[in-house]
């Protein structure tokens, strides 16, 4: 059996020998320390230890109802109390005493020998011991410093004194006790149950892991560890080279990992080490976790654009509905480009950043590119006359970091021109009213045939778009192969105009319309066949 339980359990014996005018009945049921009438105003501490103590069977009361927590405790039942606490052996055969006041035949001889013999209590002269003497808590205090193998200074003045502090240290005595004050049961369960817990063997110290400390972003780090942390002890501090950075730490439920957050700043280039604090070193051997952390790169940007506005009568198309002010916006505009911001590792791998997180831009050049700046962080460039710009900005992505980076731009002198066209409906119909005796039908070719034109800075117009925008690379539109009803008589005619706008008069049934891009020599052409019914 362990050597601390099996002294704790002969603590039994040991009080009820501290009044055997009335010792307990050893034979009754488990009693708490509801049972005692004495320990109604016990302090919940003290009442707790007691509690653990009847739970164990390690202490009885003087009565069925009574503990006797403030009677006195004698030498001889101290001795005996010292021999439990500790663990001695006790010769309990022994008949002869070195003490002339301890006859043969005394209940404690073997008790008081044993003690002695350990060292723990001394006579009160070289012949004699005081058996039924209490027990100062000056004498108490020092003989479980012994017990405990601490040094004992009885150098002062009283001889007691620095005993008296470093026992109440170790909570064998109040701070407040006076040394050369009787000791009562009360004191006793006080000291003995300290004294147990300051004699249990150490557990072998464990290790414990940080399994890894990683980067969730620029301000949050994830620790990991291998077993449980106690929360309410642990502190994590993260550092880099010689320098603390200051964070917060949230624990999580389990104690097996934890989040550190930057509060003042982010994570800069380097290395970090996270270490764990606050833990009891001679229990738990702590472990460090480091990593490095390299801040994202953002890739550098080539824009080429067009010049976005042409002179002369092409900078608004024959609608009139893209005009000069709209062509020539930032934002509307669709010969202007977003700046993207796209970030690489310290590996290379490709970070999709987004929308949204440009807090301020500049341009180099003005009267190259047009630049605008909107409110939900987005940065958009136009040409305005050909060569080379920078576009300076900065950005702040979730971490709150604000950093910087370069855009460089190319505004080209090569005219905007179509470089494919789509026809979406190859084949569709329009109806024909009566208008004064004649037969006429006016459409938009840009939105009858579904065109699609792609240019040669990148850009895509459908539908509409391709309509507002042909002013910049002049779509032009051919009717061909056109027939009508035989028995109406002659044909009629069908004119298609710049803007798209196609009309149809007379006897016609159907024809070929061709769009065809103003750079004849590419072959850029989009076809439809219209059918014309006519009401």
């Amino acid at each position: 059996m362990n050597k601390l339980l099996t002294a704790a359990l002969s603590v039994t014996f040991a009080f009820s020998m501290m009044a055997p005018a009335a010792s307990a009945d050893t034979s009754s049921v488990h009693k708490t320390v509801a049972d005692f009438q004495d320990l109604t105003s016990v302090d919940n501490v003290l009442k707790a230890k007691i509690e653990a103590m009847l739970e164990s069977g390690t202490f009885e009361g003087i009565t069925d109802n009574r503990f006797g927590i403030q009677e006195r405790m004698t030498r001889a039942q101290f001795a005996k109390v010292l021999t439990s606490v500790f663990g001695l052996h006790v010769e309990t055969g022994a008949t002869t005493s070195g003490f002339t006041d301890v006859p043969s035949d005394h209940w404690a001889l073997s008790y008081i020998e044993t003690a002695k013999k350990a060292g723990l209590i001394e006579g009160m002269t070289d012949t004699t011991f005081a058996p039924e003497e209490s027990v100062t808590l000056g004498q108490f205090a020092t003989v479980l410093l012994k017990g405990v193998k601490k040094q004992v200074d009885t150098s002062g003045s009283p001889w007691y004194a620095q005993a008296m502090k470093d026992a109440a240290a170790l909570g064998f005595v109040s701070a407040q006790a006076e040394g050369g004050a009787a000791a009562s049961r009360a004191d006793l369960v006080i000291g003995a149950y300290a004294a147990i817990e300051a004699t249990k063997p150490l557990p072998a110290p464990v290790t414990l892991s940080m399994l890894s400390a990683s980067v969730v972003d620029a301000k949050t780090v994830k620790v990991i560890f291998d077993r449980e942390v106690d929360r309410s002890k642990g502190v994590l501090t993260l550092s880099r080279g010689d320098s603390n950075v200051a964070t917060e730490t949230e624990w999580a439920e389990d104690g097996k990992s934890a989040t550190l957050k930057l509060k003042d700043t982010a994570l800069v280039t380097g290395d970090y080490t996270v270490k764990l604090s606050g833990i009891n070193t001679g229990i738990v051997k702590i472990g460090t976790a480091t990593f490095s952390y390299a801040e994202p790169t953002v890739m550098e940007e080539k824009y080429v654009l067009p010049v976005a506005i042409t002179t002369g009568t092409q900078n608004v198309s024959s609608s009139g509905i893209i005009t000069g002010e709209v062509a020539g916006d930032p934002t509307q505009s669709k010969f202007a480009k977003e700046i993207k911001v796209t970030a690489k590792t310290a590996s290379g791998e490709t970070i999709a950043l987004p929308a949204g997180v440009i807090q301020s831009a500049v341009v180099t050049d003005p009267s190259v590119v047009k630049l605008a700046v909107t409110t939900d962080h987005r940065a958009y460039i136009l040409g305005l006359k050909p060569g080379t710009a920078e576009v300076m900005y900065t950005y702040q992505l979730g971490d709150g970091v604000l950093r910087s980076a370069t855009a460089k731009v190319e505004v080209k002198s090569d005219n905007v021109a179509a470089t494919r066209i789509e026809v979406k409906n190859t084949n569709f119909t329009e109806t024909a009213t009566v208008v004064n005796g004649v037969y006429r039908s006016e459409f938009n070719a840009f939105t009858s045939m579904g065109l699609i034109v792609h240019d040669n800075y990148g850009n895509k117009f459908e539908s509409i778009e391709a309509y507002d925008y042909n002013f910049a690379y002049l779509t032009f539109f051919y009717a061909s192969n056109v027939v009508g009803d035989p028995a109406e008589g002659p044909v009629g005619t069908v004119d298609a105009f710049y803007g798209g706008n196609v009309r149809v008069i007379g006897n016609v049934t159907g024809f070929e319309l061709r769009a065809i891009a103003r750079e004849t020599v590419t072959g850029v052409v989009g076809t439809s066949y219209v059918t014309i019914k006519r009401k």
